[in-house]
């Protein structure tokens, strides 16, 4: 079924869903934002840059987890 099959309420809720994404995902990068500059006003030093490595190893190994499922559950039979 593509987008253009789908029913008006089950577009809604993909807009509301996408909206929603997009708003958390500013605020979060927001809040993030902030928190450098707070630790960098306090002399602490790369501030930002440790906080995005922080983020970046949490990120790689939230991809690899996920490619690992994806790889098991890919061909149950084993063949």
């Amino acid at each position: 079924m593509g987008v253009t099959e789908a029913e008006p309420r089950e577009l809604a809720v993909l807009a509301g869903a996408v909206l929603g994404s997009a708003v958390v995902t500013v605020a979060v990068e927001r809040w993030l934002f902030r928190r450098g500059e707070r630790r960098r006003a306090a002399g602490v030093r790369l501030a930002h840059t440790r906080q995005g490595l922080a983020l970046g190893v949490l990120e790689a190994v939230a991809t690899v987890a996920t490619l690992a499922g994806e790889g098991r559950g890919s061909c149950p039979t084993g063949a």
